[in-house]
């Protein structure tokens, strides 16, 4: 996994878990985007919709979560690097776990690497919802002034489409993560 392009997008490297094939990742994706959708239309259909900012408010609240996930899904990235146990490097139970590379051949990970991968992808998403809130909170006041209250309503059920596809992917990616960790690892 240490060659071409990979060395050329290394901050980006977390982003790789999304260029993985498995078994269950269109699975995954799947629940992700129907937790999107019915999140999105009950946002959008509600005849008072629920608060997006403020400290009562969505991104508030998932903001704080991702705030306590963020240090846990940092250390089980350096956990699962740095465990000493034989079965981690071994391939993965249930099916191979490749790597898509454009040019390349498909790279077959080991338990180890695509359970590293997982968790990095899953710290790096965590810390970019992280900063997307931010921004988003920051640049709420001047978009309400700049754009008709109808494009607002549509930026704010677009956001709620985002934040919300991004947070099930994230929390779906970690469930898969501990669940690998717990059951799968030790086989």
């Amino acid at each position: 996994m240490h060659d071409g392009e990979l060395t050329d997008w290394k901050l980006l490297s977390p982003f790789l878990f999304l260029r993985l094939s498995y078994e269950e990742k269109s699975t995954y994706a799947l629940v992700s985007l129907v937790v999107s959708i019915v999140a999105t239309v009950a946002f959008a259909v509600l005849p008072i919709q629920p608060a997006l900012f403020g400290s009562e408010g969505f991104l508030s609240d998932i903001q704080s979560l991702v705030t306590i996930l963020f240090p846990f899904l940092v250390a089980s990235l350096v956990a699962v690097a740095t465990f000493s146990k034989e079965t981690l490097d071994k391939p993965p139970i249930g099916g191979q776990v490749k790597l898509v590379r454009v040019g390349y051949a498909d790279y077959i990970l080991k338990r180890r690497e695509f359970v590293s991968l997982l968790f990095a992808y899953c710290s790096a998403s965590s810390l970019g919802l992280f900063i997307a809130i931010l921004i988003a909170k920051a640049l709420r006041a001047s978009v309400l002034i700049w754009l008709p209250a109808q494009t607002v309503l549509a930026f704010k059920i677009i956001l709620v489409f985002i934040v919300s596809f991004v947070f099930a992917h994230l929390l779906i990616s970690t469930f898969w993560g501990l669940y690998y960790l717990m059951y799968r690892i030790n086989r």
